[in-house]
Order: C-alpha cells, then sequence, then structure tokens
C-alpha cells in the first residue's frame, strides 16, 4: 500500500478520478491569523498492490496546529459532515473491472474541509493514517500577507501568480 497526497483549493471524484483545482502550494498567505479559510482540498491516491481483494480500508486525516494540536477542521465535504478534529474514509478494494491484468489498483480520495479556522502561524501538518497507521504528514504553511519578500507585480509573488509558466 502506498499514499500520495496534494493540498488544493479544491479536490473531487468525477468517473473514478481526482479532479484538482489550485494544487501546488505550500504556504497559504493570508490577510492576519487568526483567520477563517474558506475551502482547503486534500487530494489522496491509495495504491494497493496485490492481497486480498474485498479488503475494507480506513483512510484518516486529521491537521495539526504549529504546537502538534488538533484543529477543528470546520464542516466536511460540502457540509454534509459535522464539525471534528479528524475526517474517516472507508473503501473496500477491489479491481476497477474482471480480471484486471494490473496487480496494483489506485482508490482516489477527495476532502474538502469547509471554513478551517486557523488559529497560529507556521507550519501546520496534515497527517494522513492508513488502517490505524500513520502513513504520511503533509506540511503547509500559514503566514501573514505582509511577510512577502517583494510586493512588485511579476517577480514570483505568490499572490499574483508567481513564476511564469514554460509552455513547450
Amino acid at each position: 500500500m502506498h499514499i500520495d497526497a496534494l493540498i488544493a483549493d479544491a479536490v473531487s471524484i468525477s468517473r473514478g478520478k481526482l479532479d484538482v483545482v489550485g494544487a501546488g502550494w505550500n504556504h497559504l498567505f493570508v490577510p492576519e491569523v487568526p483567520t477563517n479559510h474558506g475551502r482547503v482540498g486534500l487530494g489522496i491516491l491509495v495504491s494497493v498492490r496485490g492481497g486480498p481483494l474485498h479488503r475494507h480500508h480506513s483512510v484518516v486525516v486529521r491537521l495539526d496546529d504549529p504546537t502538534g494540536q488538533p484543529v477543528i477542521l470546520g464542516a466536511a465535504n460540502g457540509g454534509r459532515e459535522s464539525p471534528s478534529d479528524r475526517v474517516e474514509v472507508s473503501f473496500r478494494s477491489r479491481p476497477p473491472f474482471p480480471d484486471s491484468p494490473l496487480d496494483e489498483y489506485v482508490f482516489p480520495i477527495a476532502i474538502n474541509l469547509e471554513r478551517v479556522v486557523f488559529q497560529h502561524p507556521g507550519v501546520h501538518r496534515f497527517r494522513i493514517a492508513h488502517d490505524g497507521a500513520e502513513v504520511a504528514s503533509i506540511p503547509f504553511v500559514i503566514a501573514e500577507a505582509s511577510l512577502l519578500a517583494s510586493d512588485q507585480p511579476g517577480d514570483g509573488d505568490p499572490l499574483d501568480g508567481g513564476p511564469a509558466g514554460v509552455d513547450s
């Protein structure tokens, strides 16, 4: 079993695939701290190789603040879940179709956290556990926008798009 995860502005599952909007960041600049952030998405890909099929799996995600204390996650998954310090997702491993020639199966998980309140600046961590064992830690920084080194447009300021992309 292997876990890949990324932080994004929003994530969803469509036709068995993880759809991601606004990924590729690990610094979140906010006007001030504490702050109530609208949405943070966490996309997770669980790869299960071999082993018994149709086995139940549990993935638990929690968010720790810079002091190691759990952050109340606000309403998860569009408000369908009550505020808590963790989100749990269960699934059963099975091939996408009978007699698949692959012995590894990928199961996407999309978690959108609404109205998360960040009380402290600094390094926060998503902690991901699979079947009771921590398997991943995804760090990111909450920082006040006033800490940005430069406010000149086009010089890599993360608030105006950062460095220019390259097309080939």
